[in-house]
């Protein structure tokens, strides 16, 4: 990380910005007060946690406020003009060309009907007014600039033909296409796997040394912030709680937020997990597991998305599975769930041959292995309130009377910790923490044997994942639980895990006790997820 001159002259500068929410008849201040500036070739993380205000602030430096938003007060200054007042259509001519925003989400975030080369070009179009052989050009120069394979090819294809990494550079592409003097990136990384991670931003740190490009780092990855940012900004309930350069920040915090952060943030290191006794049966053995899908329904099959995969799970034990997109893994969790039914192999859940399940049978396997998602408000219907959703596992796997069934939901969520008054709340009305915890207390309530944990805490701030950990580690020495845990955030498999499955296209390059694999990886493909995992320098500072 190379910062500007001490005294160059600032790319952004925001002074006491205020900005409120209108609900109905309620307006709602978000942020308040939050001054900060930006150099030439400097990374500004904005730090915080949900509900912090980092990407109101964001939204607001670029003009792209919701229509219920409101600036109250502060100045907004872009180089030497004053942007804090200027109408959309003004603002219009500085996004793109002297503001670059990447969005959070690609997948949202481009349009399904439109080529890439379309949704690039327009920078070119709506700006430069080139022609389209030109455009063409320059497109194509760009998707190779960030890091696209066969660029040309690009330039015609669709989103949805593009993996998140790829889309994200697209994103990047669009942000940067003009050379602007300040990029904002708000969590540009948050969904990504880790090797794919450290290129984007090895990508806006190109940019930086090139081009002296500023960048406004919008983020709640603690990792990430240490290892990228120059000067981090720590937000707290729409203020700002510190500030400072990022290492010695992070190797003495002076308020209690940001030291309750740093603690709450997993550590890459041995974790103090004691080994199950030699003797434990295992509660899943899946031998051999092969499954290649046809394309669009015919006969001719692609690459198969899962070759010959084995391993075993001890009862009582957490078994990740870990690797970058389209390694396998979701593969395996729907064969495992039953959803699919593989090419060829075995899956051996307690007794029950998983790929010889009926019709009949496969409504008590469902009971005894319960699925968590990533996404709890996706998976969560946001029609309903919490007690119809945790009511409907009952319904569907007791006998129980109304009343009976009511104790026992509010025994539950003591046993998550959620008030017992959110019942009568909607999913769509609670914060991802608390829809985590519905999204388990569901799946605990048809009394499951096995849950299969699908990247549960990735889309979680460091603190409220920091809690749905350790209730998940009470939760099984409680109940005897055993976890199939899929996850790209390796500090939190180290922390986790038992045992693990390392899969590259489909095919498990290492197997077997967690804690040797991260210590002595025997591939260097291992070697590279492990070597891609931010927030090393932090962890060094407290070495």
């Amino acid at each position: 990380m190379t910062a500007g001159p001490p005294h160059a002259p600032h790319v952004l500068d925001v002074a006491e910005l205020a900005v409120s929410y209108r609900q109905g008849a309620r307006i709602r201040r978000v942020v308040q007060d939050v001054s900060f500036a930006v150099r030439p070739g400097e990374v500004t993380a904005l730090l915080g946690e949900s509900g912090s205000g980092k990407t109101t602030i964001a939204r607001a430096i670029a003009g792209l406020l919701p229509a219920n938003a409101r600036r109250e007060a502060g100045r907004i200054r872009l180089g030497p003009d004053d942007i804090t007042s200027w109408p959309q259509r003004r603002l219009n001519t500085v996004r793109g060309v002297r503001i670059g925003f990447v969005p959070q989400d690609p997948s949202n975030s481009l349009n399904p009907v439109q080529t890439i080369g379309t949704q690039v070009g327009e920078m070119f179009r709506l700006h430069d007014r080139l022609a389209p052989g030109a455009i063409r050009e320059r497109v194509t120069a760009l998707l190779d600039r960030v890091g696209l394979t066969d660029p040309a090819l690009r330039f015609g294809q669709y989103p949805h033909e593009l993996s998140g990494g790829m889309r994200q550079r697209v994103l990047i592409a669009s942000a940067i296409a003009l050379n602007p003097a300040l990029v904002i990136a708000d969590e540009p990384t948050s969904a990504l796997d880790v090797t794919v991670q450290r290129q984007i931003l090895d990508l806006l740190d190109g940019l930086r040394r090139e081009y002296g490009t500023a960048i406004l780092l919008v983020t709640h990855d603690l990792g990430v912030t240490a290892d990228r940012a120059d000067q981090v900004i720590v937000l707290n309930k729409g203020r700002i709680c510190e500030r400072g350069p990022a290492l010695p920040l992070f190797a003495a915090p002076r308020e209690d937020y940001t030291k309750r952060l740093l603690a709450d943030r997993p550590v890459f290191a041995a974790a103090a997990r004691a080994a199950p006794p030699a003797d434990t049966p295992a509660a899943i053995t899946v031998s051999n597991l092969t499954h290649a899908y046809s394309r669009h329904g015919g006969d001719r099959m692609i690459p198969r998305a899962v070759d010959a995969v084995s391993f075993q799970v001890r009862r009582g034990t957490t078994h990740a599975i870990v690797g970058e997109s389209g390694s396998g893994k979701t593969t395996i969790l729907r064969c495992l769930m039953g959803l699919i039914t593989p090419t060829s192999g075995s899956i051996l859940v307690e007794g029950t041959e998983v790929t010889a399940l009926t019709a009949r049978t496969r409504r008590a396997y469902r009971r005894q292995v319960q699925l968590v998602y990533q996404n709890p408000h996706g998976s969560l219907d946001p029609k309903h309130d919490v007690l119809h959703v945790l009511d409907e596992p009952l319904r569907n796997f007791t006998p129980l009377g109304r009343a009976a069934r009511r104790q026992r939901i509010l025994d539950m969520l003591d046993r998550v910790r959620l008030p017992r008054d959110i019942l009568e709340r909607r999913t769509g009305m609670m914060s991802g923490g608390q829809c985590q915890r519905v999204a388990l207390a569901r799946a605990l309530l048809a009394q499951p044997r096995i849950l299969v944990l699908d990247e549960v805490v990735s889309a979680l701030d460091v603190s409220v994942q920091a809690q749905i950990l350790r209730l998940l580690t009470e939760l099984q020495a409680e109940l005897g639980l055993t976890y199939v845990f899929v996850s790209h955030d390796l500090a939190v498999v180290r922390q986790i895990s038992d045992s693990m499955s390392v899969l590259r296209h489909g095919v498990q390059v290492e197997e077997g006790a967690a804690e040797p694999i991260f210590t002595a990886p025997a591939t260097d493909y291992t070697r590279a997820l492990i070597a891609a995992v931010p927030g090393r320098k932090a962890e060094s500072v407290h070495a």
